[in-house]
């Protein structure tokens, strides 16, 4: 038998041929075309015939399926860690049957969705979408249909095998782990990944540990390895290094133990005719040594082990089989076979439920008839005493059936049985024979549940409600004026016979489980009750760290000062873990705080893409503790692995009680900011599986929606600011009363995330060892962190700025342009006009940029896998720190004074000039200057080495005076004044606080100088200083390295002025 890692594997038969049957019964003139992508990524139409060498499991998908409002099924995706290639699937089944292939040892690499079979026959078109294809690594190519074949419409499975015996194709069942098998997948699927993969050294310290059997958390305290112990042996699980007893869960107190060699056979030992669950096998129908038909292949069932068993294929070209027993005994065409391959009847168990339905004397009656029917059979009662004679005439030893069956119609008769003839007696005892007591009963029709209505009119109805969910409320009478109108629409001819009574109608309402004051309800709580989950409510669960992050955004209902002074809405974007119910991400940004001159809105935003992965970027890195927290708030105070995770990573060295967990699949709606290109690129390269929701379906964020109402519950009603959820809830003078900034907002909200959040029992949490009881997210978190280990993935400067968005530009003599703002730099122009060496870029690089700190840009030379940075050219106009929406916000203004929008010097100076009225605040006399809002700190710079490190500091002692000029000062410099200057200690006493001078309108050229202080004085009196040299260069001026710029600017100056006040021309 082939070795295999996933015990659910099946090996088909090659059912790439057909069978003189099926070619016999298949139509002659189909037409099949298959559509596919080339390598270049275009779509191709051809014969079957023309596929037997194109890998299509290498070839991108058709399309990717959409997650649109209504759909049954969720849309997912699996990341492979067979061929590392993401593969899209429209249900969770079909990413369970994912897990399974990427589980299995033969399969070299598959991939979904990337050809249909679209084929014509006698008028009929329709298209048949394989699952998957795949190949293995001796070479067979597979197609895996979604459904097996015996589901799927006859037509459709013979075009299917049509198409593979074209295309050289082999059809394998869609197969899919189940019970104990899918729970173990899952946990071991989690960690999969290259990053949980131990290095050389710790792979051989592991297989020494587990070369003899142990729980999996013991051997990972024994190895010694610390927390990343866990993780690399859950990995070395999921590639076969190391096995366990899979008909038992996997938990991590299993134990496992060291695969010796290449045997990756069920619970590390080969299959056996008769394993630990054969007798349940037996039970469930499959008896050892059976025939069966399955797939449409005959097999004999060989060996059972566990929930698996081993399938001899009888046919001649078929292969034999391993599969789950589950899988065998649940298909659609699978059956029983006889010696003669005929089906042997199934048994059937009767539904005795409709015994509770009589009343108690026809439960008598039916307790008669079996009494006297089993006397006929047995010749005794059944509650006849041990020993009892058979009375005359029923003996079976003296009288035939016939003749028992004659005696007991004349008893009958002479007891009062109305319906007591021979052959009413015969009729129920073959009733009674093969239905048990339940063919005693006399067949029960259930009413309609809607009473005497017709169906058509309740359809009706139905219609209506769904039509007027999002209207405006109204009345039971609207309603009943609306059905009485449809039912005169649709059937005019009928409407007095199907029409019913308005008393009627709201009985219907009530069986209809419609309540007459949710008619009336406000339309947002009708639209919610509408997209509410549906019945059986299946919650959302994750059992590893990450395994599900859900990430959503939302009002947090308090109001801050924005970046411009002025009272601003702000909106929370965050980030949970399903499994430990961990806040691992939140970011709070402005939410309409577009507004121009005068009082008009211009323009705003909320939270964009970069926000969203500012919010990764903090998942993946410790929060810093920070001065003025309590000290609860900390993580060595905390209930998590403070000693572990410092000794994995020293990052979390002082850093606040909030886990670091990196996602592995996360769930978000479709909004702009989680559709965006930049995010999605983002987490392709931080290894993230996205997973849209359907639309309108908040059942598939549950969590996150749950967490935002527990936010505003805890955190928001409690700042100030908290504007209630709507108008109607909101206080008087909520904006005139104090404001936090949105730093201290966002400073308040770490803590409170780390101090509250993390720390206080969560009713979705349970614990593992108590159950019952509660825990805390931190609490779970070190539960979990222990039986799957911590590996840390930090994020160096240069891979940091891989997450900022991005702009292909040419790099010119004036460098690069992004939004209106230009770059320039020594080192960036060399690359002016150079090839990018990218196909299809020509010479535009790829520049980077943050949003929250434009000064800087970053041009990416991915030849080298370096950065060249570049500045803003009028970044010495602002005095401040700046960011994009400020930018934008000055840009708005000089726009708005008729100024042009590639004036950037302008632009500058209005951006300096918003940032000095911030900082007066809304309120004129109470001066605030709030801090800049910049998001998650993102460590962007290199350190650059310091020249003179290790450089000792000079004696001044050996510090050798200048020497002095041979001629005095006014021999070198113009006549003048011969006055000396005053010596430093004077000028020191005379000197008043610097405070620069602005120059008066008399002309005097004296002016103050604006870096010591003390007036100096210009023209031929300042050149006649007296003294030597050296005192004349200790006193001399040096300019300030950016010139004094008044408080406001002059608002309408002309080009000239601007230069002017530049300094310089550009």
């Amino acid at each position: 038998m082939d070795s295999q890692k996933g015990p659910g594997a099946h090996r088909p038969g090659k059912h790439g041929t057909l069978t003189s049957n099926e070619q016999e019964g298949l139509p002659t003139d189909i037409d099949v075309r298959v559509h596919y992508r080339s390598a270049a990524g275009r779509t191709l139409v051809h014969e079957p015939g023309l596929l037997r060498d194109i890998p299509l499991e290498e070839r991108a998908p058709l399309s990717e399926p959409h997650a649109y409002r209504g759909r049954r099924s969720i849309l997912t995706d699996w990341f492979c860690a067979t061929n590392g290639m993401t593969v899209w699937c429209s249900s969770t089944v079909q990413m369970d049957a994912a897990m399974l292939l990427d589980f299995d040892a033969d399969i070299a690499c598959f991939q979904s969705g990337v050809a249909e079979l679209h084929w014509q026959h006698e008028g009929r078109q329709e298209t048949v979408r394989p699952a998957f294809f795949a190949r293995t690594h001796d070479g067979r190519r597979f197609v895996i249909p979604h459904r097996p074949a015996a589901r799927a419409a006859e037509v459709e499975e013979r075009v299917l095998r049509h198409a593979a015996a074209a295309a050289g194709w082999q059809i394998r069942p869609l197969q899919v782990p189940e019970g104990v098998m899918h729970s173990s997948l899952r946990s071991i699927a989690h960690f999969r990944g290259a990053d949980f993969a131990p290095g050389t050294q710790a792979r051989q310290v592991l297989l020494n540990v587990f070369a003899v059997p142990r729980p999996l958390q013991e051997g990972a305290v024994v190895s010694g390895l610390g927390l990343p112990a866990a993780g690399h042996i859950w990995h070395l699980l999921w590639t076969g290094t190391l096995d366990f007893d899979r008909t038992l869960p996997l938990l991590p107190t299993s134990r496992i133990w060291a695969v010796p060699g290449n045997d990756h056979s069920l619970g590390g030992q080969r299959m056996t005719p008769v394993g630990p669950l054969a007798a349940a096998a037996q039970q469930s129908g499959l008896p050892l040594g059976a025939r069966v038909r399955w797939q449409g292949g005959t097999y004999r069932v060989v060996a059972l082990q566990g929930a698996e068993v081993q399938l001899g294929c009888l046919d001649e070209q078929g292969h034999d089989a391993r599969a789950l027993v589950a899988a065998v005994v649940g298909a659609e065409d699978y059956a029983l076979l006889d010696d003669d391959g005929r089906v042997q009847d199934a048994v059937r168990v009767a539904d005795t439920s409709g015994l509770s339905l009589l009343s108690e004397a026809e439960r008598a009656a039916v307790r008669d008839w079996e009494r006297h029917l089993r006397e006929i059979d047995e010749g005794v009662p059944p509650d006849a005493a041990e020993g009892t004679v058979p009375r005359p005439n029923y003996d079976p030893a003296r009288f035939t059936v016939r003749q028992r069956i004659a005696a007991k119609a004349d008893e009958l008769k002479a007891l009062g049985f109305k319906s007591s003839s021979v052959s009413t007696i015969e009729r129920r005892r073959r009733a009674y024979q093969a239905r048990g007591v339940f063919g005693l009963v006399r067949e029960v029709v259930t009413g309609s549940p809607w009473g005497r209505t017709d169906g058509r009119v309740v359809r009706l109805l139905l219609a209506e409600v769904e039509a007027g969910r999002d209207e405006s409320d109204g009345h039971g009478t609207r309603l009943y004026e609306r059905l009485q109108a449809a039912v005169e629409r649709e059937h005019p001819d009928e409407y007095d016979r199907l029409m019913i009574s308005r008393a009627t109608f709201y009985r219907l309402l009530e069986r209809l489980g419609i309540a007459v004051d949710s008619l009336r309800w406000p339309t947002q709580r009708r639209m919610d009750a509408a997209n509410g989950a549906t019945a059986p409510y299946t919650p959302t669960w994750a059992l590893r760290l990450g395994e599900q992050v859900q990430i959503d955004s939302t009002g947090l209902d308090v109001i801050a000062v924005g970046d411009d002074g002025r009272p601003v809405q702000v909106e929370l974007t965050a980030a949970i873990d399903v499994a430990s119910r961990s806040i691992i991400g939140a970011m709070i940004v402005p939410k309409v705080p577009g507004r121009g001159p005068r009082g008009r809105r211009l323009g705003g935003r909320g939270t964009r893409s970069f926000d969203a992965v500012l919010m990764l970027a903090q998942a993946l890195a410790p929060m810093p503790g920070r001065p003025g927290w309590s000290p609860s708030a900390l993580a060595e105070r905390s209930e998590m692995p403070y000693a572990d995770l410092v000794a994995c990573d020293p990052r979390m060295a002082g850093a606040a009680a909030r886990p670091v967990i990196r996602p592995r699949m996360i769930v978000v709606d479709h909004g702009k900011i989680f559709n965006s290109e930049h995010f999605d690129d983002v987490c392709r390269m931080l290894g993230i599986s996205v997973r849209p929701a359907r639309t309108r379906t908040a059942t598939d964020k549950a969590v996150i929606e749950s967490t935002f109402g527990a936010v505003k519950k805890r955190f928001s009603q409690y700042v100030a600011g908290y504007t209630g959820s709507d108008l109607a809830r909101r206080g008087k003078h909520v904006a005139e009363g104090p404001l936090w900034s949105l730093n201290e907002l966002q400073d308040l909200l770490d803590e409170w995330i780390a101090l509250d959040w993390q720390q206080t029992a969560h009713d979705g949490l349970r614990s593992p060892f108590l159950s019952g009881i509660t825990v805390s997210p931190n609490r779970m978190y070190a539960t979990l962190v222990a039986a799957e280990g911590h590996v840390p993935l930090p994020l160096t400067p240069h891979e940091n700025r891989k997450l900022l968005p991005f702009k292909r530009l040419k790099v010119t003599d004036k460098g690069v342009t992004i939004d209106n703002r230009t770059y320039n730099s020594e080192a960036l122009q060399e690359y002016r006009n150079r090839h990018s060496q990218t196909p299809g870029q020509g010479m535009r690089w790829q520049i980077r940029y943050s949003p929250y700190a434009p000064r800087f840009v970053w041009l990416y030379d991915h030849a080298i896998d370096d950065w060249v940075e570049a500045e803003f050219i009028h970044q010495r106009l602002i005095s401040d720190a700046w960011t994009q929406w400020t930018w934008e916000q000055a840009t708005l203004r000089v726009l708005e004074d008729g100024g042009r929008r590639d004036d950037q010097r302008r632009i500058a100076r209005e951006v300096s000039a918003l940032r000095e009225r911030a900082r007066r605040g809304p309120d004129p006399q109470a001066e605030r200057v709030p801090q800049l809002f910049t998001g998650p700190v993102l460590d962007l710079d290199v350190d650059v080495p310091d020249p003179y490190e290790g450089v000792p500091d000079p004696d001044p002692a050996t510090v050798v005076r200048a020497p002095s000029l041979a001629m005095d000062a006014e021999h070198v410099l113009a006549a003048g004044d011969t006055t000396p200057p005053p010596p430093p200690s004077a000028a020191r006493e005379q000197s008043q606080p610097a405070v620069p001078a602005v120059p008066d309108s008399t002309g005097d050229d004296s002016h103050e100088d604006e870096q010591t202080g003390w007036a100096r004085r210009s023209g031929a009196d300042y050149l006649s200083l007296r003294g030597s040299a050296a005192d004349i260069f200790a006193f001399g001026y040096s300019r300030p390295a950016t010139p004094y710029m008044p408080a406001s600017p002059i608002p309408h100056s002309s080009a000239s002025d601007d230069d002017a006040a530049d300094g310089e021309v550009l």
